[in-house]
């Protein structure tokens, strides 16, 4: 049976508009799947 989910190197950063749009790394390169 195939895995329903997989997700692959998803990344998530926030963006700080009050200080110049800095934007702040929160996690890369994570993988997961769902069965």
């Amino acid at each position: 049976m195939p895995t329903p989910l997989v997700v692959s190197d998803v990344a998530k950063s926030f963006t700080m508009h009050l200080r110049d749009g800095i934007k702040l790394p929160v996690v890369s390169g994570v993988s997961f799947s769902i069965k």
